[in-house]
């Protein structure tokens, strides 16, 4: 029995199609989770990339939407219960933003400034706290070729 993982070979949202199905118009309270790893002696890291199509990856950060503030706020949390730690990943397909990639490590999220931010009608709020890195494609690429490698499982 082999214990190596297969590459990834095709995109898949047909899960999503499926939960959009069930739920129909019903207001969903689930999120999805773009990749976990697991990296013996650092544990658990989840990613979320986040796709720029407006704004420049360097300059955008998830504190621009705080509309959005409950899926950080339920990743970060699931990122404590772990033990484990959230990284957001800005990105572009754009061009002229293609080769920009900002890595975003969340050191927390202030559930109850964004929700007063919120209420008082902002429209920005600083709610969500990183330590930030910029890099290019080809950088990133080999940052996360070396996480991806670095990677295993809980139990060996």
């Amino acid at each position: 029995m082999s214990e190596k993982s297969k590459p990834i070979g095709k995109i898949d949202e047909t899960s999503k199609e499926f939960i959009m199905e069930l739920l129909g118009r019903e207001e969903t309270h689930g999120i999805d989770i773009d990749c976990i790893y697991y990296i013996k002696g650092k544990g658990w890291i989840i990613f979320e990339f986040l796709k720029c199509d407006t704004v420049d990856p360097y300059e955008s950060h998830p504190n621009r939407y705080p509309f959005n503030w409950k899926k950080f706020a339920a990743l970060f949390e699931l990122s404590k219960k772990l033990e484990g730690e959230l990284i957001l990943v800005n990105y572009s397909k754009e061009d002229g933003w293609k080769d920009k990639i900002k890595v975003l490590y969340v050191k927390n999220v202030n559930i109850s400034k964004v929700k007063r931010d919120l209420s008082s009608g902002l429209r920005y709020s600083e709610y969500i706290e990183t330590k930030e890195k910029k890099m290019n494609l080809s950088k990133f690429r080999e940052w996360f070729i070396n996480l991806n490698r670095e990677a295993g499982y809980p139990w060996e």
